[in-house]
This record gives C-alpha cells, sequence and structure tokens, in this order.
C-alpha cells in the first residue's frame, strides 16, 4: 500500500447496510474516523458513522468527494459498478481490489475463474438464449436452479426448476437477464470458510461454520460443533487458493456444499465480511468485522481462536416484533440493525446463542 492508515485517519465505506454498520464499530473502536456512502439516509450505517454521504453510486461528483476525504476505502455489499471503483481509485486506495469484486459480482466470472483454478463446483451452464435453455436443459440434469448472473442474494434472483417448461417460466421471470443453470447439490451440510487476508500473504482463519437456508436465505450458522478436521483442512486449502488467485485484502468468504460422497464444491465466494461469520462477535477472540479493518489498514492480525460456541440465528421480517422473547435467553447476545421498515424476509438482526465456553 502507499499510504500507511494510521489511527485518526479516514476509512470510508461504500453502502450503509448492517455489514456497513458493524464495520463503522470495528474501525472507530480501533480509533479511525469512518465515512459511509449510502444510498439511502435510512439505512443502518448512517446514523453512526462520523460522516455520511446520500447519493447513487452513479453520482460520480458526490463519489469523487467522498473518495478525497478518505485514507482507504472498502465496501459491504459487491454490488459496486465497476464505473464507480474507477472514480474512486483517482482519488485514494481500494481494498479489497478490483480482481476481487470483478470475479465475485458475476456468478458466470466467479465459476469460471474456480475452474481454471482446478477447484470443483456444481456444474453450470450460460443462459442467454432460448436456444441456451434448450441445450442446458440436456446437459445439466433436473432439478436444477437458474440465477441471474449478476445482483442475486437472499434467495433473490434465483429459481428452482424441475423441467424445461418450469425453465422457461422462470428466466421469463428474471427478465430474461443473463443466467446460468446450475444442477441442484445433494449434500450433507453447507460450509462457510471465513478468513482474513493481508497483502502479505498472512492469513487467519476462523473456525468453519455449518449453515442451514430456508429459500436461499441463511437461518443459522452453528459452530457449536466441527467437522472432520480432514474436511477442514480441504476446505481451508481451497479457501487459501481463492484468496490467493484474487489477491485479495482483508475478511472474504467461501460457501461450499459438503457433498454425499464428502467432496467439497465451492457454492459462492462473498470478498467482504458475511452473514455467517456474525458468530465471531461473540465466538472468537477477534470478530471477523475487526479483523476486516486490520487486514486493509495493514496492522498485526487479530487471533480469529473460537473462545466460545455459537448457533447464530437471523432475525428475519416480523420475528423482530417478537424479540422480548428471546431477551428471556440469559446466553443469547442480539444484535438490532436499526431497519426502519419490516418486510417479509428482511434481515432485521441476528442473536448469537452461546452454548459454552471452550478453554
Amino acid at each position: 500500500m502507499d499510504k500507511k492508515i494510521v489511527s485518526h485517519t479516514v476509512i470510508g465505506i461504500l453502502g450503509g447496510g448492517q455489514l456497513g454498520k458493524m464495520l463503522c464499530i470495528a474501525a472507530q473502536r480501533l480509533g479511525y474516523t469512518v465515512h459511509i456512502y449510502s444510498e439511502s439516509k435510512e439505512n443502518p450505517a448512517v446514523t453512526i458513522a462520523d460522516y455520511h454521504t446520500i447519493g447513487t453510486f452513479n453520482e460520480f461528483d458526490k463519489i469523487d468527494n467522498f473518495s478525497k476525504s478518505c485514507s482507504i476505502v472498502t465496501f459491504e455489499t459487491e454490488n459496486i459498478p465497476k464505473t464507480t471503483l474507477n472514480r474512486v481509485a483517482l482519488f485514494t486506495e481500494i481494498a479489497p481490489n478490483f480482481k476481487s469484486l470483478e470475479i465475485t459480482q458475476d456468478r458466470l466470472k466467479e465459476k469460471k475463474f474456480l475452474n481454471s483454478q482446478k477447484i470443483s463446483t456444481a456444474n453450470f451452464f450460460e443462459i442467454l438464449s432460448l436456444s441456451d435453455i434448450e441445450t442446458g436443459s440436456e446437459k445439466i440434469l433436473f432439478p436444477a436452479i437458474i440465477k441471474t448472473n449478476r445482483f442475486g442474494y437472499d434467495g433473490k434472483g434465483q429459481y428452482l426448476v424441475r423441467n424445461i417448461d418450469e425453465l422457461i417460466i422462470a428466466w421469463e421471470k428474471l427478465e430474461k437477464k443473463e443466467c446460468i443453470l446450475e444442477e441442484q447439490i445433494n449434500f450433507q451440510k453447507e460450509l462457510s470458510i471465513v478468513l482474513a487476508r493481508k497483502n502479505n500473504y498472512s492469513i487467519e482463519f476462523y473456525e468453519p461454520s455449518i449453515n442451514f437456508h430456508e429459500n436461499g436465505i441463511l437461518i443459522t450458522s452453528d459452530v457449536s460443533s466441527t467437522p472432520d478436521k480432514k474436511i477442514i483442512l480441504e476446505a481451508r486449502r481451497i479457501a487459501t487458493k481463492i484468496a490467493n488467485n484474487l489477491e485479495h485484502v482483508g475478511v472474504i468468504c467461501i460457501e461450499m456444499f459438503l457433498t454425499e460422497t464428502n467432496k467439497l464444491l465451492v457454492n459462492e465466494i462473498a470478498p467482504r465480511v458475511h452473514n455467517s461469520g456474525h458468530w465471531t462477535l461473540d465466538g472468537a477472540i477477534t470478530d471477523q468485522f475487526e479483523q476486516h479493518i486490520r487486514s486493509i489498514c495493514d496492522l498485526p492480525l487479530g487471533k480469529p481462536n473460537k473462545h466460545s460456541s455459537i448457533i447464530m440465528k437471523n432475525i428475519l421480517g416480523d420475528e423482530i416484533l417478537d424479540i422480548r422473547n428471546k431477551l428471556s435467553d440469559p446466553f443469547a447476545k442480539i444484535y438490532i440493525y436499526g431497519k426502519k421498515n419490516v418486510k417479509k424476509n428482511r434481515k432485521m438482526g441476528h442473536v448469537n446463542f452461546i452454548k459454552h465456553a471452550t478453554h
């Protein structure tokens, strides 16, 4: 890095959601000043940041002024246009880098990147036209999942399809956008590997979490039990290869399927702090948010060791209205994000249930 990012300098964060809020808290605790760039003044991070700018990612005058105020800029979402990052780079440093973002914000690029590194994924086929649907339905066995290449999260932008007729209907619902058709994997477990990497190749791994999704939305992440050591070592080997080849700086999450034959397939890469790493706030010596700030500011990495077994549960939609019941559990650590509008399946907060401390 060209500049030394020292205490009291300004860290810029693109995105004002709950991840931005928790990054903001971690940065401020380390003595940094935080400038949030948010598309809405209602977003959770805006109220606690030292400075904020409200604007779209295409308002370059605002992006320019925001960037000039920052010693370094990071992000809480991968859905940022490349043109925006190019503007930011004119005035300050960005971490993670363009490569991490460009590859991981497009599912097709991500899958091709993984396969080029001889890392296994589910079988997939690119869908750009009706003829691709016909060819894809011959190459990928049903049931399968059609996913938009970009801007899909929390189950949005994807459909489970059981035959070619359902596939055509789903593609039309997705407005005939660029998509991939992906085989549905029968798996034993879904794992997340969260790690932090500095620009000198130093890497610290968190305990892998076992995840449970419903309709594409993460419901729980569990680190109260651990997978087989061989599985952990293989998952870390794959994750290290990905992080190093992306030249990633910061926290990165790799979501994997453990198949019924004990093979690991990479499902998705998130080049940022991740929902499945929220357990680290109460279960690890250094949580993922502090670790990300340490990474991008070239500070020594903290220890990621697990000190308590945690089950993290997301608070979705109307569940926020019944939060008092969760407060009755003395071992529950509750995080409310401060979103004003309650919507079905919207992440309103999360709870870390502390199962037991480890010594």
